[in-house]
């Protein structure tokens, strides 16, 4: 009897409601980019967004002579926006991180009237939170 031969073990049934398993696949080049470059490209969309953004704003206020506050809530809302897209909506914390501090970047030229003036710091936190909602997804 114990050298006799045992039928194997039967497998397990399979549960109901588990999800399939996907096969593991090694990485190339047409997956597309990995999650770290996607990170790093929404950091480079947000700087440019800024440096372009908040150039355009300095050149409108000196042409015209006017400091305007609000733009900046556009510029901060377009920078959190230039990082999500660019980052193909990959979440990390520091795209809505940089998208804030690029933000603040943009508002470096109008820093002295932030001092005399309550409308520009609301202006700053609105246009940081704009920021940070539309990278964060």
């Amino acid at each position: 009897r114990f050298l006799a031969r045992q039928e194997p073990p039967a497998a397990p049934a399979p549960m109901a409601n588990a999800a399939p398993l996907r096969p593991i696949r090694e990485s190339s080049s047409q997956d597309g980019p990995t999650p770290a470059a996607c990170v790093v490209r929404g950091i480079a969309a947000g700087f440019a967004t800024a440096l372009a953004g908040g150039g355009a704003w300095v050149a409108v206020s000196i042409a015209v002579g006017i400091r305007i506050p609000y733009v900046g809530l556009l510029v901060g809302w377009l920078v959190g926006l230039a990082t999500a897209k660019a980052s193909r909506d990959e979440s990390s914390l520091l795209l809505p991180a940089s998208a804030v501090v690029f933000t603040l970047l943009a508002h470096a030229y109008f820093i002295p009237y932030f001092l005399v003036s309550p409308w520009f710091w609301l202006s700053l936190a609105f246009a940081c939170f704009n920021a940070w909602k539309a990278a964060a997804n």
